[in-house]
């Protein structure tokens, strides 16, 4: 989970989502993507969306 929110705080700082997925320590973007949907019902391209108001 911690992973999860260091990634939504960077996703808030446009960074692209595959090297946040890395950066965060996911093995790949669909792992990323993967666990992010699980955790919050929503894909991490969305949240970028919503969160940078697209």
């Amino acid at each position: 989970m911690r992973r999860l929110q260091r990634a939504r705080r960077m996703i808030a700082e446009e960074d692209s989502l595959a090297e946040i997925a890395a950066a965060a320590g996911f093995s790949d973007q669909s792992h990323f993507n993967r666990h992010f949907k699980k955790a919050f019902g929503l894909t991490p391209g969305r949240w970028a969306a919503l969160v940078r108001g697209a």
